[in-house]
């Protein structure tokens, strides 16, 4: 075997414990679920979707309550009152967290104009996948959440005025006596 051939073969045996390191990372980072090899990003979007289905079943399963509990001359009241454009305090509640959503949805976009082509389509999947916007955009690859916090933090610039004191003449008695404490000069009654 010539020195090229040793040189070649050393290479291969490099480059193929380089691969089993890197197999045995990804293998080192995944764990077992029922019966199942899953990455962490797995998880993480398997306890997200979890997540979700948990809060779409607990409010079927109130509202599913809310109706059982009803009797049938009340639920006949409530229909007849729905028939002539009255609102029930669900309601209200149903369209005061669409209007809360839908303003947040703003925001967002507001803060991220580039994600302006895509606001009905976050509305839409916010509306059927009961997640909230930022998770929508964020699951589905509008964009990340630290673009999305990072975005955010350049808009928000607090300001804070700075009062204008007043003349020593537009003061009264009280406003000059805590002026001239706050600054250190005598008190009432003393010179200094």
């Amino acid at each position: 075997m010539n020195s090229q051939d040793q040189t070649l073969e050393e290479s291969n045996n490099e480059q193929s414990e380089i691969e089993s390191s890197e197999e045995q990372k990804e293998t080192s980072h995944q764990f077992e679920v029922n019966w199942q090899k899953l990455s962490w990003d797995q998880l993480v979007k398997n306890y997200k979707s979890l997540q979700a289905e948990y809060t779409r079943k607990t409010q079927e399963l109130s509202k599913t309550k809310k109706e059982s509990e009803i009797s049938d001359e009340d639920r006949r009241a409530i229909d007849f009152l729905r028939a002539n454009n009255f609102l029930t305090v669900e309601d209200l509640e149903e369209y005061s967290s669409k209007v809360k959503k839908d303003a947040r949805i703003t925001e967002l976009i507001a803060d991220n104009p580039e994600l302006k082509t895509y606001e009905w389509a976050i509305k839409e999947l916010s509306k059927s996948s009961w997640l909230a916007p930022e998770d929508v955009i964020e699951q589905y690859g509008f964009k990340s959440r630290d673009k999305l916090s990072k975005a955010k933090a350049q808009w928000e610039v607090k300001w804070t005025p700075q009062t204008k004191t007043k003349s020593i003449k537009d003061m009264s008695l009280d406003d000059y006596e805590q002026w001239r404490k706050s600054q250190g000069i005598g008190t009432r009654g003393t010179f200094s």
